[in-house]
């Protein structure tokens, strides 16, 4: 992050004030176009809108002007001798540290090139506010904040395609998802991550360039258990995330629909992938689960060591397939549930994993004997 503070002072020639009701209150930048170039809000940060306040000072007879954003704040005063000319004069800009990544680089060449002038024209169109500097560079304001997919939030993971082309979904009763915080960590000076997958959690820190479309990985660390109802999902998942302990380059698209569906795409960079099909983690803000999976999701169990038996809490009125497996994958027992317990006599001390199965889903639930 740039620390900059700048002021920048104009003159401002003596003239009377022409005031255009019309352009007072709030306006929010949707793009700009600076030396032919037009320029959008990046991608994830579709509903940042930095925007701009017009109101009337009578003691100086001109516009006061405020804007910014959680990136920076600006202020001003501007003359205007007719109606569709603006000039700004004293003109501060203060960048605020906490803001990373291309937020500032979208934002700061709109407020030096295209606001920094004393001579400006501009035309308002029903919402539309379209302000215009000697050198042709203009930016386009609405009264509507700019909004769309933002790369923050949480997001369920839908599909997961390997090296070699597979797609592979989350087993059935299960919702892996990754959560990116929109707040700054003020130690790491990253944004930090979350995420859940079938038998891991996982969590990190991570930048953004979404002019790159580029999701660097500043760190990442997941717990290390076994998980055979699952290998092959979390085997993909992880082989994309990270090598070993070392976060993986990664990039990202996000679409949204016309049915107002948003998605996010993340894959390997092009220099890490190992095969023309790449490696990708589909992910969507719905939830992959039915409302009948949803049901088998609130079935707990608790173990009583002092009958050596496991315990069903919310177990629907259904009978249940289940299995139990150990951490190296082999299949102890299976069968059918039609009781609220499972004897436990003879396991030996250890972690193991209970999946239980209905025509409502699947649950996979971890326990330590």
């Amino acid at each position: 992050m740039r620390v900059i503070f700048l002021s920048f002072l104009f003159s401002i020639p003596i003239h009377s004030f022409s005031q255009d009701d019309a352009l007072l209150g709030d306006w929010y930048l949707h793009y700009y176009s600076l030396s032919g170039s037009l320029v959008n809000a990046p991608e994830a940060f579709q509903n940042f809108s930095p925007s701009l306040r017009f109101s009337y000072e009578s003691v100086s007879d001109s516009y006061r002007v405020d804007g910014g954003s959680e990136c920076f704040t600006y202020a001003t005063n501007t003359n205007g001798t007719a109606t569709g000319t603006l000039g700004f004069g004293l003109f501060s800009f203060l960048p605020i540290e906490s803001c990373l990544d291309d937020r500032d680089i979208f934002e700061e060449p709109y407020v030096l090139n295209i606001l920094d002038s004393n001579s400006c024209n501009y035309s308002i169109s029903g919402t539309t506010l379209t302000v215009t500097n000697p050198d042709g560079d203009f930016a386009v304001l609405s009264r509507d904040p700019l909004t769309g997919p933002t790369l923050f939030g949480r997001w369920y993971i839908h599909q997961v395609t390997n090296a070699v082309g597979t797609n592979i979904v989350p087993p059935a009763g299960h919702d892996p998802s990754i959560t990116f915080q929109a707040t700054v960590n003020e130690i790491t000076r990253f944004y930090d991550l979350q995420g859940v997958s079938v038998c891991n959690d996982f969590n990190g820190t991570y930048r953004i360039d979404s002019y790159a479309y580029q999701l660097p990985l500043h760190s990442l660390n997941s717990t290390n258990d076994p998980c055979p109802i699952a290998d092959e999902f979390e085997t993909a998942l992880f082989d994309i995330l990270m090598v070993g302990t070392t976060p993986n380059e990664l990039m990202f698209n996000i679409d949204r629909t016309a049915e107002g569906e948003d998605t996010l795409l993340i894959s390997l960079m092009s220099s890490m992938r190992v095969s023309s099909t790449p490696s990708t983690i589909l992910l969507k803000r719905t939830q992959t689960l039915s409302t009948k999976s949803a049901e088998i999701l609130n079935v707990n169990i608790v173990i009583d060591y002092t009958t050596e038996q496991l315990l069903f809490d919310n177990l629907p009125n259904d009978f249940f397939n289940y299995t139990i497996v150990s951490t190296a994958g082999q299949v102890l027992v299976k069968g059918v549930l039609n009781t609220d317990n499972i004897s436990l006599t003879g396991y030996s001390k250890g972690i193991y994993f209970l999946k239980i199965e209905s025509e409502k889903g699947s649950k996979t639930i971890k326990f330590v004997k």
